[in-house]
């Protein structure tokens, strides 16, 4: 049997150390090989083009967030001056009709109700008033036309008291005016009833007085009649007594003359005047 030995020192006598092409063998090169500078590794053109790409693109991506981000915001700010804005609107409407249809139930008083409204939600979740009503009744025709004159000019007042009553207030209105108007005719009518009723009353009591006139009147001329009549027999009397007396004269004197005749009947006819 034969033993065989390796050596292992041999090995570097033998065994040729890897060098590259124009280089020394490893543990072979000097001091001023060892300090020789490689020439930096270029990458190839596609490849630098690639990465070039990627950052592009990434950078594009980002700009493309921003972009999308700033829109995102503006349309949100959009969207909350929109909602701002209704809110202002809502709050404006809501105080107009309440002011409107308080001023109805003012001035209509018991002819008038209380106000309802209508409402709408707005952005901020508060229930807005935008529209209202107010019932108001209209009086009718009654035995006293001057209390439905009343009623009907208050609600008429009523009807118009908003800055701006709507076309249904003025319709109202106009109603009431028109029932106003009719009780003013009414009350005019009464009144000249009241007129002629009061006149014939007048009439009366003048035909009361006059009948009342009329028979001292005839009394007067009665008594007028009845002195006349008196006077008249006392003259009578009296030519009765003259006529004695002329004959007395006539036996006397035998003499009387046509003046004294007249004279005579003169004054026989002026006291028959002032009889």
């Amino acid at each position: 049997m034969v033993n065989v030995g390796i050596n292992t020192s041999a090995f570097a006598n033998v065994v040729t150390p890897f060098s590259p092409v124009g280089k020394q063998a490893v543990g072979l090169e000097n001091a001023e090989a060892k300090e020789e500078v490689f020439s930096p590794v270029e990458e190839p053109a596609v490849v630098a083009a690639a990465f070039d790409d990627a950052e592009t693109e990434a950078s594009d991506e980002t700009s493309q967030n921003r972009d999308d981000d700033k829109i995102t915001d503006r349309r949100e700010q959009q969207e909350q001056q929109q909602e701002q804005q209704q809110i202002r609107e809502l709050a404006a409407r809501d105080r107009e009709v309440r002011a409107h249809e308080q001023a109805h139930a003012s001035v209509g008083g018991k002819y008038a109700g209380s106000p309802s409204y209508t409402f709408e939600r707005g952005p901020d979740g508060v229930n807005y008033a935008v529209g209202g009503e107010v019932p108001i009744s209209l009086p009718s025709g009654g035995e006293d036309p001057q209390a439905t004159l009343a009623a009907a000019e208050q609600v008429r007042r009523a009807a118009l008291a908003p800055a701006e009553p709507s076309s249904q207030d003025r319709s109202i209105a106009a109603t009431a005016s028109q029932i106003a108007n009719d009780a003013r005719v009414e009350i005019a009518v009464e009144a000249r009833e009241e007129q002629v009723a009061s006149e014939e009353s007048g009439d009366a009591a003048a035909d009361d007085s006059d009948t009342v006139a009329a028979r001292e009147a005839e009394q007067e001329k009665q008594a007028a009649e009845e002195a006349r009549s008196e006077e008249q027999a006392r003259q009578e009397r009296l030519e009765e007594l003259r006529a004695v007396a002329r004959r007395s004269l006539q036996l006397s004197e035998r003499l009387i003359t046509l003046d004294n005749i007249q004279s005579q009947q003169s004054v026989g006819s002026v006291v028959d005047q002032l009889a």
